[in-house]
């Protein structure tokens, strides 16, 4: 029995989570030209407002 959950679900689930968000990468790599300074730029804009926020809101009371 915990064969086959360890087998179906726990190993389903992680192969699909890798699946997805390679065909998600894929999707995306082409969106903005491939380029990665781009999107780690994005990225670290949103990571910054988001703490940003995260300080002023919280942290600040």
């Amino acid at each position: 029995l915990t064969h086959f959950f360890d087998r179906r679900v726990i190993d389903g689930i992680t192969n699909g989570v890798g699946i997805v968000s390679f065909f998600v990468g894929e999707g995306i790599k082409y969106v903005g030209g491939g380029r990665i300074s781009s999107y780690l730029f994005v990225y670290l804009s949103y990571v910054s407002t988001f703490l940003l926020i995260y300080y002023l809101y919280f942290l600040n009371r």
